[in-house]
């Protein structure tokens, strides 16, 4: 976990030396420095693809200028001056996305063509893989990138095809596993994170961006929390029983996992929930063409699911929440988890004014009982913080 701290007031109650401290702020500012310049770098990569690709509207040209940058680099690395190296590496970067988008664009120009990436992107994604393992130490971040870039070739194509190979929700659960286990073999959690899209698409959420207002859909809210809790259970367990490198993985798709569930709490507590509708409900294409009246029997279809399926009430699912909420709080405080414990009560006041305003509108009276709870509240999660700061043990990160 990164940690803030002022090293000033720490050696003037000596907590730490001034070397110490200033060996701190040495390793502060390079980290900064080295951020700033990950952005400047990732901002040119982007702006030379991009920069290129309107210049070269051809996509066989584009992938072929981009297979001549990817080998050129990866002669580079093996034989050039080690100085050079992350230029070098931007460059490769810069023509591993042109070899993958202009052979994409040029393999299947139209995404219902989306079908023939699936074998050209498993074909890359493994040799890269195999390259990444075996391959000389200095080619190790092109092969690993090569075989991400591979992997999401593949995965366009199995859910892009106009005719799926297997159902949608089948292909999106496959996508999470080579994510997971893409992010857990090369050990960048940035990819393990990447599969909450594929998991959430599966049961039907999604988002979407209407004239400056951005939105979250999750269609099968009671699915949704059972389906996240299942993976935060299942990282809770590898958690304690595997190695740290394999944690490191779990706990970031834990804590995600469980902030997707809190959101699909928040949705059910709201609207509450027919279970399966989104998935399950009957079509209009479902309609039996021979049918006299299409209408009238899309209707009955309609009645009969509706009739048959699990409704969860919005109050049902404001109390499981808040029950939820407690007892995942008083959990990550004896246990010194201090990034459930945040993620436990930043939900938990949303819940609390969610539920609050939603049911006893706003109005003078109700903002100042409002403001009153917020700051019983406030004062609430400074007593607990005080507290959790004392149980956390040494050097854990939550």
């Amino acid at each position: 976990m990164k940690v803030l701290a002022d090293t000033r007031t720490l050696v003037d109650e000596g907590v730490i030396s001034s070397a110490q401290a200033e060996e701190i702020q040495r390793r502060a500012r390079d980290e900064m420095v080295s951020f700033v310049i990950n952005i400047v770098l990732f901002s040119g990569i982007i702006a030379v693809i991009g920069g290129t690709a309107a210049f070269l509207d051809d996509p066989r040209e584009f992938c072929l200028l981009g297979a001549v940058v990817t080998a050129g680099a990866a002669v580079f690395l093996l034989r050039g001056p080690q100085v050079l190296t992350l230029l070098v590496n931007a460059g490769a970067v810069i023509g591993s996305v042109m070899f993958i988008g202009g052979g994409m664009a040029w393999i299947a120009p139209d995404l219902s063509d989306a079908a023939a990436l699936v074998l050209p992107g498993a074909v890359i994604a493994g040799l890269s893989l195999a390259g990444w393992v075996k391959g000389p130490r200095g080619l190790r971040f092109l092969m690993g990138w090569l075989a991400f870039l591979g992997l999401c070739l593949h995965l366009l194509g199995l859910v892009g095809a106009e005719a799926p190979i297997a159902p949608l929700w089948l292909l999106y659960y496959y996508a999470a596993g080579m994510l997971i286990a893409a992010g857990i073999v090369l050990d960048v959690r940035l990819l393990t994170v990447l599969s909450l899209i594929p998991l959430a698409t599966a049961l039907s959420s999604q988002t979407f961006y209407v004239t400056a207002t951005y939105g979250v859909v999750i269609r099968e809210s009671t699915l949704t929390i059972l389906q996240m809790a299942v993976v935060v259970a299942g990282c809770l367990w590898a958690g304690a029983n595997l190695s740290e490198r394999y944690q490191r993985h779990t706990r970031v798709l834990g804590q995600l996992s469980f902030v997707w569930m809190n959101i699909a709490f928040w949705i059910g507590s709201l609207w509450g929930d027919t279970v399966g509708e989104g998935l399950w409900r009957p079509r209009r294409s479902d309609v039996p063409a021979d049918a006299t009246d299409p209408e009238a029997a899309y209707r009955a279809m309609l009645d009969a699911f509706n009739a048959n399926a699990t409704k969860i009430s919005a109050d049902a699912f404001s109390l499981a929440w808040a029950v939820l909420l407690a007892a995942a709080a008083v959990w990550a405080a004896s246990r010194g988890r201090r990034k459930v414990f945040n993620i436990a009560v930043t939900f938990g006041t949303i819940h609390l004014y969610t539920q609050y305003f939603e049911r006893f509108h706003a109005s003078p009276g109700t903002f100042i009982i409002g403001g009153l709870l917020a700051i019983a509240l406030a004062w609430g999660v400074w007593m607990a913080n005080r507290w959790l700061k004392e149980k956390q043990p040494p050097g854990t990160d939550g």
